[in-house]
């Protein structure tokens, strides 16, 4: 999923003393996802996997959707715990794995992964260039075309072909059918949700602040665009989650929810863009702590314009930058 980057540096000015230090962004979301995680062991390249409680969120939404109209149905209840329990984590550990095999093909380094329901964290080292962060950002979402690949063809074998492949239940359709159905279509929605929702810390919203870059807007344009477009669709995810809510849908609980936590980031992103003085540098510096534009390949074209703002004087952002561990 989630394809957002965090690079551990200092977010206090010279002012401050060792005592009155605040936790940056990027600490802060370390430690939210560090502290809610279970070991899972290590995979591919020896990489350390954690799950993240919130990981069965999506699992009770989905079993307590099932006491509305499958209450009495074994086969439902099974087929959904398959799907939104082993299913669903062997289909982020692909994607999360997208992520960090094109982040160690950009010499970059992959320290950890952390596994929730719409994708994940892969702890990495920054890249060099924007370009490459959009090559990564967009890595993990793409291995859901072979799975969606896989699942077809499962499923065209045990039906016969793809003619009935539906998003819903089919109570006339075989378990194993209904089973490559259902995991074909998460495959369809993660795919779709990360990949064509531009909405930080979505990777969609990663890959709109690297192709905004990458297309020439500076730093603090591209930072303001992302917050923006990312406030705007998270506004329209709580509406049409609470709406789906209230018609009776339990899904739209957690369609809502992830849309408060989208309102939230996204917030939090406009406010770096906004300092109490007003100066360019401040501004540098404050985004600096933020998961996206405060890696090292942000800070550098960010530091351009910078220099360019204050006649070719050195940006701070080159001198505090450092090559922390990034979340993606």
């Amino acid at each position: 999923m989630t394809s957002t980057d965090i690079v551990v540096v200092s977010s206090n000015s010279p002012q401050q003393q060792p005592s009155q230090q605040r936790p940056s962004q990027q600490q802060q979301q370390q430690a939210w996802y560090k502290n809610g995680s279970l070991p899972l062991g290590s995979c591919i390249y020896g990489i350390p996997i954690y799950l993240h409680y919130s990981f069965f969120m999506l699992l009770i939404i989905m079993l307590l959707s099932s006491l509305l109209g499958h209450a009495t149905d074994g086969k439902y209840w099974a087929m959904i715990v398959l799907i939104y329990g082993p299913i669903l984590l062997v289909t982020i550990i692909i994607h999360e794995f997208g992520h960090a095999l094109m982040t160690m093909y950009c010499d970059g380094q992959v320290k950890e992964m952390v596994l929730w329901p719409l994708g994940g964290y892969v702890i990495c080292g920054p890249v060099d260039t924007v370009t490459q962060d959009f090559c990564v950002a967009i890595a993990g979402p793409l291995t859901h075309l072979p799975q969606m690949a896989l699942w077809g063809f499962i499923f065209a074998v045990i039906e016969n072909g793809v003619s009935n492949l539906e998003q819903y239940y089919d109570e006339n359709m075989s378990f194993g059918g209904n089973l490559c159905s259902q995991a074909f279509f998460l495959n369809v929605i993660l795919l779709v949700f990360n990949l064509f929702v531009p909405a930080y810390p979505l990777d969609g919203g990663r890959c709109l602040a690297a192709g905004l870059m990458v297309c020439g807007l500076d730093g603090l344009k591209a930072a303001i665009a992302t917050a923006i477009i990312g406030m705007v669709i998270s506004i329209a995810f709580v509406i049409w989650g609470l709406v789906s809510f209230i018609q009776g849908s339990p899904g739209g609980l957690f369609t809502a929810i992830i849309g408060a936590w989208i309102l939230m980031e996204s917030w939090k992103l406009l406010k770096l863009t906004r300092p109490a003085s007003g100066q360019y540098g401040e501004i540098v510096d404050n985004l600096k702590n933020h998961p996206i534009f405060g890696q090292r390949c942000y800070q550098n074209e960010i530091a351009k314009n910078s220099n360019n703002n204050s006649n070719g004087a050195e940006s701070p952002a080159l001198k505090k930058n450092g090559n922390g561990f990034s979340v993606l």
